[in-house]
């Protein structure tokens, strides 16, 4: 398994090494300093969300995806709630929450409020 540096990723992304660790933070990635080490799986996962050709504000045809395995359940919440709270409430981890956040164009952290 190889290993890839924060500085290195950041410049094949195309943004600064602070804000890559800022992201690596807000999906729970402890990554200190532009030379800390990344696996290959975060590396992928990274790439995915914020590679410049992924176009996250792209509408999308909503009726052909397939929801028949989603449990989908009803929860009142008021004009705001934290990433960790909306996941407390949602069963689900933060950081799977901030990725399925991030594929919607919606950057936040683990203690970010989250407008509804």
């Amino acid at each position: 398994m190889s290993k890839i540096r924060v500085y290195k990723l950041a410049k094949e992304l195309g943004i600064s090494n602070k804000e890559l660790i800022e992201e690596l933070h807000g999906l729970g990635i402890d990554a200190t300093n532009h030379m800390s080490s990344l696996s290959d799986e975060e590396r992928a996962m990274v790439v995915e969300l914020l590679s410049p050709e992924t176009d996250l504000n792209s509408e999308r045809d909503v009726e052909n995806d397939n929801y028949d395995n989603i449990d989908m359940k009803k929860v009142k919440v008021g004009n705001t709630l934290s990433v960790s709270e909306l996941a407390e409430i949602l069963e689900d981890q933060p950081n799977n929450l901030i990725v399925k956040l991030m594929s919607k164009g919606i950057m936040a952290s683990i203690n970010q409020e989250v407008p509804f």
